[in-house]
């Protein structure tokens, strides 16, 4: 069986990124009338692109990689938190 043969059902999801984060653009720093809860909704948006993303990759490994993919799958959380590691304030 191809890794191929089945569709992430994640991957529509993943145009609410772009449109989340032009959206923040547009409205966080807009008019004055821009109501509050207009970034708010496109934050949301990038953080449900990102969630589906995340799960589309991992997705993407095991079905790729198999048995071979556990010790990365144990390693794939932490990565996010690097940068936070080096970073001194």
């Amino acid at each position: 069986m191809s890794v191929f043969t089945h569709t992430n059902p994640n991957c529509p999801v993943a145009p609410l990124e772009t449109i989340g984060l032009f959206g923040f653009a547009w409205t966080s720093l807009g008019p004055p009338h821009v109501h509050w809860i207009a970034p708010m909704f496109f934050s949301a948006l990038v953080g449900i692109a990102n969630y589906a993303i995340y799960m589309g990759t991992i997705d993407y490994m095991i079905a790729a990689y198999g048995p071979v993919s556990k010790p990365f799958l144990a390693f794939f959380p932490t990565l996010p938190s690097w940068p936070d590691t080096y970073v001194r304030y």
